[in-house]
């Protein structure tokens, strides 16, 4: 399960996966993104937040990823991943 957002203003893709991915996951980040891209040619970014790869729920999961990285790559100026060192947390 992937959480998404879209900053608009910005034009970034804001990903946290929380789980295994899945097939549907890529289908909610195409919707969310292709309207974008469509009205602004690209994304500035995509901006991944996650602690380790979850890795995929099944194979149709892993292919579908593969072939939104395949329809996508070109249209997105930089990827960041932020990720957080086992035993380190946030405080606050």
């Amino acid at each position: 399960m992937i959480k998404a957002d879209l900053n608009s203003d910005k034009g970034i893709l804001n990903l946290k996966p929380s789980g295994p991915l899945e097939a549907a996951d890529f289908d909610r980040l195409a919707a969310l993104a292709d309207p974008y891209i469509a009205k602004n040619g690209g994304l500035a970014g995509i901006m991944i937040e996650v602690e380790q790869f979850p890795g995929w729920k099944n194979l149709a999961g892993m292919f579908k990823h593969f072939r939104f990285v395949r329809n996508h790559h070109r249209k997105v100026r930089r990827v960041a991943l932020v990720t957080v060192q086992p035993g380190e947390h946030e405080h606050g």
